[in-house]
């Protein structure tokens, strides 16, 4: 996580189950991108931003 400030993923718009699991993580959608995949769906760009965490609270 040194440096990461945020994470992207793409989603087929049709993929539920993976659409409510990254909602309930924080993502949220920030674009789409039709035709993207094979069979013509749509991908769903979404992305969180992680909370800057100080270095005492990092395990080793």
């Amino acid at each position: 996580q040194q440096g990461v400030q945020e994470i992207f993923l793409d989603v087929a718009e049709d993929n539920i189950p993976a659409l409510a699991l990254y909602a309930r993580c924080d993502f949220t959608e920030f674009s789409r991108r039709p035709h993207y995949y094979a069979n013509g769906a749509t991908a769903i760009c979404m992305k969180t931003v992680l909370s800057a965490a100080s270095p005492s609270d990092e395990t080793t």
